[in-house]
């Protein structure tokens, strides 16, 4: 468990695999909306959450991070998430296409 993780409170604890869940429903909606509106959409459930403040949600190539705009390469794209759960900025990500 992070030192990160540590930190947080016991409800907070319960709120944090939030963070995955988010992740892993993108991954289902992959290259079924333009990815602005997959991203867009992941910082909207984010948002019904008060306790969570987003500082990014990102869907990139996984070699070079650049953010991708469209669907065009199916491979090596992942989403990246960095997000506060209170004070205690926590960060995961997901292969998106392998």
């Amino acid at each position: 468990m992070s030192s990160r993780n540590m930190r947080l409170t016991i409800g907070e604890r319960q709120m944090a695999p939030i963070i995955y869940d988010v992740l892993c429903r993108m991954k289902s909606r992959a290259g079924t909306m333009p990815a602005k509106d997959l991203q867009k959409w992941a910082i909207k459930q984010f948002i019904q959450h008060p306790e969570f403040r987003v500082e990014y949600i990102e869907i990139v190539d996984k070699e070079t991070l650049s953010p991708l705009e469209t669907w065009k390469k199916k491979k090596n794209v992942i989403a990246l998430a960095a997000v506060f759960l209170g004070d205690i900025r926590l960060i995961d990500n997901i292969e998106l296409f392998l």
